[in-house]
């Protein structure tokens, strides 16, 4: 683990808010994230839908049965 928070720039003993950094900042930040295995999402909607199945939420285990790769609206 201090291995990852070495390869973040961060200290695992104090790590900062990461709040306030300029954008080139954080996108290689996450790229770093990505990197060690992090996830993306292209929206609040899908990670809650793949949290859904994750957690065997029925609507969301339905919606995958019939094919959806989204919620239900």
């Amino acid at each position: 683990m201090a291995v990852d928070f070495n390869f973040l720039g961060l200290d695992p003993v104090d790590p900062p808010m990461l709040g306030g950094r300029d954008q080139d900042t954080e996108d290689a930040f996450c790229q770093r994230l990505l990197l060690l295995g992090a996830k993306w999402f292209d929206s609040n909607e899908r990670r809650g839908f793949i949290a859904g199945l994750a957690e065997d939420d029925d609507s969301d285990v339905e919606a995958f049965r019939r094919g959806s790769s989204r919620r239900r609206p």
